[in-house]
């Protein structure tokens, strides 16, 4: 299967806010979603489209004969426009082929917590790389109980 090169955590956000504001789906490796789109149509305040789109996709894309490439600058804000040029009608994603990854959710105080994650980060070391440092993530959330 396909996956998104980087998954956002945060899933009560629509793909159009997430790319507009560059907020989501960050990695060391991929960047935001914003970084990760390849393609994006607005509709403008005259309710003309434009299109923008990277070079590479349109070269590599069935879409090359209804698309042309966009100069970089041009393209890098209209990823993260915030909603100022238009209304972002269409957006297309870099992918990648999916790979398996296990999300799990622990309640462990806080100096358990600092424990595991040097364990986690020793493990992933004496690997020798056997996984891509991009892939040694650990997120954190802090929830108060009353």
């Amino acid at each position: 299967g396909w996956a998104l090169p980087a998954i956002p955590w945060f899933v009560f956000q629509t793909i159009a806010g997430a790319v507009s504001t560059g907020t989501h789906g960050s990695s060391l490796k991929h960047g935001s979603l914003s970084s990760q789109t390849v393609s994006l149509t607005f509709v403008l305040a005259n309710g003309s489209l434009a299109t923008f789109s990277d070079p590479e996709f349109v070269l590599s894309s069935a879409k090359a004969a209804k698309a042309a490439a966009t100069p970089s600058y041009l393209l890098k804000a209209a990823r993260i426009s915030t909603g100022r040029l238009g209304v972002l009608t269409q957006v297309t994603l870099r992918i990648v082929p999916d790979v398996p990854v296990r999300r799990t959710l622990t309640r462990i105080p806080a100096s358990q917590f600092v424990d595991e994650i040097q364990k986690a980060q020793a493990s992933f070391e004496a690997s020798g790389g056997a996984l891509p440092a991009h892939m040694n993530e650990t997120e954190w959330f802090w929830i108060t109980q009353r």
